[in-house]
């Protein structure tokens, strides 16, 4: 392999790294935000509009 194709796949190996980050931290908020309501003792479906937003409905999609 020449130097090029290394630093190439470097490259790729970082940019996954970068998103599985980004995706794990989501996760962690989110299930951080749920773990706060559970905790205050809201109710599942009123955190989720406060953090989220309304549920979606037929007539949105």
């Amino acid at each position: 392999m020449s130097g090029y194709q290394v630093r190439g796949m470097w490259h790729v190996f970082a940019l996954v790294a970068v998103i599985v980050g980004v995706v794990e931290y989501g996760d962690r908020t989110e299930s951080r935000r749920f773990e706060t309501c559970r905790e205050s003792g809201v109710p599942l479906d009123e955190c989720r509009a406060f953090f989220f937003g309304p549920p979606r409905t037929e007539a949105d999609r």
